[in-house]
Parts: structure tokens; C-alpha cells; sequence
């Protein structure tokens, strides 16, 4: 007892190499976090596509960058071909209470600008379901998300580039990490 596995690799690096062999370089000394689960129910009174899927999230800090991979899996077959807008908020994911989750993770506000709405200043991960119920979705964005307790909310249509508004809140999943 008390010995670890000399095998494990640790998050920071498995992050890494997921990234990697996705396309996407990560400098060493980047902050990871990767963490999947079951997507908590936002409407358990409403049928969705989404109860009993998971996802899995990783997410790389680097100096002044941010990329953000999220996996979905097992979103039923009425869901097939459309896309959903998901985003990274700024509260926790509470099952039943999608307003617990906040609004969008913006770093103009994190910073104390005015604030901008775009791609570039929040973590958005729009997902378009294929034939096997799995999407998957890419963040790259020019600043390091703040860790903290946070969330991935799936919303009921696709992301408006102008307002960032993407329906009603469906699903979530926790994401939380500190430095």
C-alpha cells in the first residue's frame, strides 16, 4: 500500500496526448483537466435526446490560450443530424435547475471589460449528432479559462453568432478543477 501504479499516466499528460493525436499541439506546463460523467437532466419533467447520454470534456490552459475538446455519447436517434449549442458556464450543473449553471463563461467579464460575446471570448462547443448518437466539438480561444466550478450546457438549438443565445438549457455536465 501506499505505492501509486508506475503505469498511470498523469491527467496533464493524457490530456495532452489526447490533444495531440487530435491535431492540436500542447506545450508542456499547461493546466489540464479532463473529466467526463452522465449529463444531469435540466428538464426531467421533458423528454430529450439527451437523458442518458455522456460526455467527456478536456480542457487545456496554456499562458494565454484555451483548448477545449468535448466528446458526447449516446444522444438518441430523434437528435441525429442536428446541431445543439453547448458552452462552458461560468456556475456549477445542478440536475433540474439549469439556471445554477449561470451564463456563458466570458472573458471580457472575468477581466471587468465591457462585455463581448463571441467565440473568441467565450468557450462555445457546438455539437451536431451523427448516425451513432456521438458529436464531437473544439475550442481553441485566446485567453486561460480561470478554474473553478463550471459546467457544459447543451442547449436546444445551435449557437446565433450575434447573441450567443442558444435555447432553452437541455444537459449538463459538471466541470470543475482548481489551479
Amino acid at each position: 500500500m501506499g505505492l501509486s501504479n508506475p503505469r498511470r499516466v498523469p491527467r496533464t499528460v493524457a490530456a495532452a496526448a489526447i490533444l495531440v493525436v487530435i491535431g492540436i499541439p500542447v506545450a508542456w506546463g499547461a493546466a489540464a483537466l479532463v473529466t467526463g460523467a452522465n449529463l444531469s437532466d435540466l428538464q426531467p419533467a421533458a423528454a430529450s435526446a439527451f437523458d442518458g447520454a455522456s460526455a467527456k470534456v478536456t480542457v487545456v490552459s496554456h499562458r494565454d490560450s484555451t483548448t477545449t475538446v468535448l466528446r458526447v455519447h449516446g444522444v438518441g436517434a430523434s437528435a441525429v443530424g442536428k446541431t445543439y449549442g453547448a458552452h462552458l458556464h461560468e456556475g456549477m450543473c445542478v440536475a433540474g435547475d439549469g439556471s445554477r449553471a449561470g451564463g456563458h463563461y466570458n472573458h471580457t467579464k472575468v477581466l471587468g471589460d465591457p462585455i463581448t460575446i463571441s467565440a473568441q471570448t467565450e468557450v462555445w462547443l457546438d455539437v451536431t449528432i451523427d448516425e451513432t448518437g456521438d458529436a464531437t466539438a473544439v475550442s481553441h480561444v485566446p485567453f486561460a479559462v480561470v478554474p473553478g466550478q463550471r459546467s457544459v450546457v447543451i442547449h436546444a438549438v445551435a449557437t446565433d453568432p450575434d447573441t450567443g443565445l442558444a435555447g432553452p438549457r437541455l444537459a449538463c455536465l459538471p466541470v470543475e478543477w482548481t489551479p
